[in-house]
């Protein structure tokens, strides 16, 4: 417990104002959301652009289960728990009851008024002058100083309503249970890396409140908990270990030759102006690709003398100062586990990154042929290509203004014509009854990514039969039916064999390829094919 303790000074607030500086100042210092869970992303007006947020307060549990009739174990629960806590932070008995029952009531009331994702309403943007005159209770500013959060005019707050309510519970009188509230948090959420007794007594609570029976920490939680905190570490070590400088590189050097490709299409295109040709380069020739970290030589653990949560602790604060700062596409920041097997395209950095686990067969291997790397890594590649010259699907959205590239209207309107053919033909394919628009950005990028790998690849019938066998074998899956229709369903990708199948029965190519005629079933004509790029 002395690892949190020593951080927190919210005990010796004398009043609000220094208990809520106190508790901005600790939820940066050890890498967890506070009162005010302020934090910098994507600006969705423009994803080219940051925005400050403001999210509910992090600490509340869901309004059921204070409900109970479906939990009736739960508010004995939390009380053993919580006094558990407190005792063993040093409170007497009477003192650790007398602040657990006044928690959660206030925990309670929280929740009440809290909305979840389904009712949460869109985010509304203030000033933060405006922010500040709603808040009576709360010096913005100062909240703000403590989170080293600088050159912020605006925020998008997520529920106001919700905002204007926790104002109201900032008062001398609720100073006590506010202290209780913020210990109880900090505790909870590092309560697995502390202490026996306290990691225990959260999992006895949590099997007592919901009536389930959970085993100890098994070998899942442990692969759980080094892909969370040990995965810069474990990436380094799997590309020193697996992938030499010379495989980097020719990664990278197909990286380039693709995007001199999306060049030369744009170029030759006659349906979209100079004016539009001109955004689409300059947006490629900045467009980078990351498959490594630029700080691989530092690491925040402390080997000598370090407990376990001091290094979570360490990872935390870290990762959550990234969250409070603005990077301004300056920076290479990693939003996605380096250990994974699924590309990303950064709006705001331009930025494509690659996993080390796409760094494999069967996406790539040194030995494959050009044909086969095309059809595996490289295809991955083309398609988040093609998401940084659209703006990430959002020229094909309704929020065209979003785009800062330059494309001229009447280009943009061109192109959500071809969104829209694309739009129908997957509607036809999927044997939708309505129209569905969740996956169109991907599937156009898996459209516009095997054009430009086909390109790549050459006429030879041989090598595009090794590309195309690639492509089709880096989209084997095996699911469950219901796991299946679940992905169909909340996937923003078309499943697999939409990936394959609708794709390349686009391309003369592939038809050629393999010989394919209108009485095949993957024949499709001419004049029905899809074409972006």
């Amino acid at each position: 417990m002395q690892e949190l303790c020593r951080y927190s000074k919210t005990d010796n607030c004398k009043n609000v104002k220094e208990f809520i500086e106190e508790n901005a100042r600790i939820s940066k210092e050890i890498g967890m959301n506070g009162i005010f869970p302020f934090y910098i992303s994507v600006d969705h007006r423009n994803e080219e652009k940051e925005l400050l947020y403001l999210d509910s307060t992090y600490y509340i549990y869901e309004s059921t289960y204070f409900n109970k009739e479906l939990f009736p174990n739960f508010e004995t629960g939390f009380v053993e728990y919580a006094e558990k806590i407190f005792t063993e932070s040093g409170e007497s008995p009477q003192e650790s009851n007398e602040n657990v029952r006044e928690l959660f009531k206030l925990l309670e009331f929280l929740s009440s008024n809290a909305k979840n994702d389904v009712t949460r309403p869109k985010e509304d943007i203030y000033s933060l002058s405006e922010f500040d005159e709603i808040m009576t209770n709360v010096d913005i500013k100062d909240v703000l100083s403590a989170l080293s959060i600088e050159d912020a005019s605006e925020a998008a707050i997520c529920d106001m309503q919700f905002e204007k309510i926790l104002n109201n519970m900032l008062t001398e009188e609720n100073l006590d249970v506010l202290k209780a509230y913020s210990k109880f948090a900090m505790i909870d959420f590092y309560a697995p890396y502390l202490s026996e007794n306290i990691a225990k007594a959260k999992r006895e609570f949590e099997e007592k409140a919901e009536n389930i029976s959970r085993d100890e920490k098994n070998d899942e939680d442990m692969f759980s908990f080094a892909k969370k905190y040990l995965d810069d570490e474990l990436a380094e070590i799997y590309i020193n270990k697996y992938i030499s400088e010379e495989e980097i590189k020719d990664i990278d050097s197909l990286f380039c030759e693709l995007k001199e490709i999306y060049k030369k299409k744009a170029e030759l295109n006659g349906d979209i102006s100079e004016k539009t040709k001109s955004a689409v380069k300059e947006r490629l020739d900045s467009l980078a690709l990351v498959m490594t970290s630029e700080n691989s030589d530092e690491t925040l653990y402390d080997k000598k003398n370090s407990t376990i949560a001091d290094n979570v602790i360490s990872i935390r604060s870290e990762e959550y100062e990234s969250y409070l700062t603005w990077h301004n596409g300056n920076d290479k920041i990693w939003r996605i586990n380096r250990a994974d097997v699924e590309a990303y395209y950064d709006i705001t950095q331009n930025c494509i990154f690659i996993p080390v686990g796409l760094i494999k067969e069967p996406f790539y291997s040194k030995s494959y042929t050009k044909a086969e790397k095309l059809g595996g890594i490289g295809s991955i590649i083309a398609h988040e290509i093609a998401h940084s010259i659209d703006g990430g699907g959002r020229i094909y959205s309704e929020n065209t203004e979003s785009i800062s590239n330059n494309w001229e209207k009447e280009d943009i309107e061109k192109f959500k014509e071809k969104a829209k053919k694309v739009e129908l033909a997957y509607r036809r394919e999927k044997g939708e009854d309505e129209i569905s628009v969740s996956t169109l950005k991907e599937d156009i990028a898996d459209i516009s990514g095997m054009s430009c790998i086909i390109s790549a690849c050459g006429k030879e019938r041989y090598k595009l039969r090794k590309m195309f066998e690639k492509y089709a074998q880096i989209w084997y899956a095996v699911k469950t039916e219901e796991y299946g229709n679940f992905m169909a369903v909340y996937s923003d990708h078309s499943p697999e064999r939409y990936r394959v199948n609708t794709v390349l029965k686009n391309f003369e190519e592939f038809k050629s390829a393999y010989n394919i005629t209108e009485n095949d079933g993957m024949y499709l004509d001419k004049e029905d094919s899809l074409k972006i790029w």
